[in-house]
């Protein structure tokens, strides 16, 4: 991507080059946009040490309508959940780690390396890992935050986990994505395009909400995948202790926080324009 005054011209490798007045990278956390306009991925992509798959397995458990979860020592943790269709589940397998070096290309060598950490483990983990290997939809990836000092270089501005990334422990990446979006929109409108205007006021309005979003839930990776079995213990007895004070207070206020912002209210481009 190479910027003037009056646009980005964007180089593609299968298509011929062209210009834009804008380019939003709204390309999640290993973003290709942020990584042409703003440096390399891990100036910005901070590590939590958790390492997670998911995919799509049939359902063959009796979860109930329940969202079930197996830890083991090591920092393990098996999960299976109600999939959005009748017959599948949504399973995950995550595990705590010093960085690892894998291709991300490669989902057989991923596969194999789960498997491997999840040898032997109980509960459920068997079956998990058999569905695994014929997943149509497996993933696999590291979890970690994206903090930038600005969202925006010039005409080039970052959306959702490209900009921002809180992890799923924070379960709020779906807000924070709809939430940027409708600022970023807005502002545009307001500014009548002027990115300068708009850019800044985009990160006025956000930065609080960010900031908030990306403070974990007590523990953090650690709360959620203990190391050893007494810790393993102490988290069960909080998720019992969840619908009791203090845990029913702190839990609130986790979920709470997806709506803890005044949004403006932006007329539509089309009145402003």
């Amino acid at each position: 991507m190479d910027q003037d005054a009056d646009a980005v011209t964007v180089t593609f490798e299968k298509a011929a080059p062209r210009r834009f007045g804008l380019v939003v990278g709204a390309d999640g956390p290993h973003s290709v946009v942020r990584a042409l306009a703003f440096g390399p991925e891990q100036e910005f992509v901070h590590p939590l040490g958790l390492y997670t798959a998911w995919f799509t397995a049939t359902d063959d458990l009796e979860l109930d309508g329940w969202y079930l979860m197996h830890n083991a020592p090591g920092g393990l943790v098996a999960s299976a959940r109600p999939g959005r269709l009748p017959g599948e589940i949504k399973a995950g397998l995550s595990f705590r780690s010093t960085p690892i070096a894998y291709d991300r290309r490669d989902v057989a060598a991923q596969q194999e390396l789960v498997a491997q950490r999840f040898a032997g483990v109980g509960w459920e983990t068997p079956r998990l890992l058999r569905a695994m290997r014929t997943a149509p939809d497996f993933f696999f990836d590291s979890m970690g935050q994206v903090r930038l000092d600005s969202w925006s270089r010039g005409r080039v501005a970052l959306l959702g986990d490209a900009g921002y990334c809180a992890t799923p422990l924070a379960g709020l990446g779906t807000s924070l994505g709809l939430v940027g979006a409708y600022v970023l929109a807005g502002e545009l409108a307001t500014a009548e395009g002027d990115h300068r205007i708009a850019f800044r006021r985009y990160d006025e309005v956000m930065r609080p909400y960010v900031s908030q979003a990306q403070q974990l839930p007590p523990g953090g990776a650690s709360g959620f995948a203990p190391s050893g079995r007494l810790g393993i213990r102490l988290r069960d007895l909080s998720m019992r202790q969840m619908t009791r004070w203090p845990m029913r207070n702190l839990l609130a206020a986790q979920f709470a926080k997806a709506g803890n912002i005044a949004l403006p209210e932006y007329s539509r481009a089309a009145d402003i324009l």
